[in-house]
């Protein structure tokens, strides 16, 4: 499980989503709020949306860095 916040401000969280492994190159987020997206992984580990080019992600400093201003983590469940 995971959460994104707005760029700046980690103690605001706006949602919650799981993040799937479908094969060696595609993955995809299903978000509380977002609902299901699909992602391509280039080969210089960027993800980038299968059907909105232009929303891409990388990894820095164990967070995803998203092209439109959220970042995401990893968040502890009590499942």
């Amino acid at each position: 499980m995971m959460e994104s916040y707005p760029n700046g401000d980690p103690e605001g969280p706006v949602e919650t989503f799981d993040f799937e492994k479908l094969s060696d190159d595609e993955y995809a987020t299903i978000g509380s709020e977002s609902g299901r997206n699909e992602y391509w992984l280039t080969s210089d580990n960027s993800l980038v949306h299968k059907e909105t080019v232009d929303v891409t992600c990388t990894l820095d400093n164990g967070e995803f860095q998203w092209s439109h201003g959220y970042r995401s983590r990893i968040i502890e469940t009590t499942e």
